[in-house]
């Protein structure tokens, strides 16, 4: 909802509906009419790992590059920090099974992701675990992360919030860093048994909490 697709097929919708006992001939000249002016590409990858990364491409290119929307004009919603991190993380698994990849997503994101009863609070945690733990001030910025940086005054000008993105650039440069020594199935479970002892550890008591006095 709220999307240009959304508003597009509401108005097609509606025209179908005002317009009573369509004939084959009209809906055919309809359809041609709409094939005419679609443009449709077919790639067929080689290597299914390359799809992957075109597609982490192309999502992060849509936030943080010159085409990005500001926030009071954006339709729809912004993705958070943690999809982006889902999605990276769910990438090294796009070469299996359709029941590979779902398993994969059962087994290894959702338990983290279902300790939390928003969107947001689940965002929260990811982003403290990246700051407590992965933001390391003595450790070389990423390229990801200098790009980050290069573009934060003309995204904050612009009125696009781009936190979340320091805070993925920073988890994206540890995914590459694990990924190099032990590949990227590792780095993934890795990285994400790290979120389940944070969100763990952010749910347990402290000490002397509930004690009586």
């Amino acid at each position: 909802a709220g999307s240009l697709l959304a508003e597009a097929k509401a108005v097609f919708d509606a025209c179908l509906r005002r317009q009573r006992g369509w004939g084959a001939q009209q809906l055919a000249a309809l359809a041609q009419r709409l094939l005419d002016r679609l443009p449709i590409m077919a790639v067929t990858w080689r290597d299914p790992q390359v799809a992957c990364q075109v597609y982490l491409w192309i999502q992060e290119k849509s936030i943080f590059s010159m085409a990005a929307q500001p926030d009071d004009k954006l339709r729809g919603r912004r993705f958070r920090a943690s999809d982006l991190a889902r999605n990276l993380l769910l990438s090294p698994f796009l070469g299996a099974s359709v029941e590979e990849q779902e398993r994969a997503y059962d087994d290894l994101w959702v338990p983290w992701q279902a300790q939390f009863d928003s969107a947001a609070s689940a965002d929260a945690a990811f982003s403290e675990f990246v700051r407590a733990e992965l933001w390391r001030k003595d450790q070389a910025p990423s390229q990801f992360v200098l790009q980050i940086d290069q573009f934060a005054p003309l995204c904050l000008q612009n009125g696009i919030d781009i936190e979340h993105l320091r805070v993925y650039a920073r988890f994206a440069a540890e995914f590459e860093r694990l990924a190099a020594e032990q590949g990227n199935e590792n780095a993934a479970k890795a990285l994400l048994s790290g979120l389940m002892s944070s969100a763990q550890r952010r749910k347990a008591p402290r000490t002397g909490e509930g004690d009586a006095a």
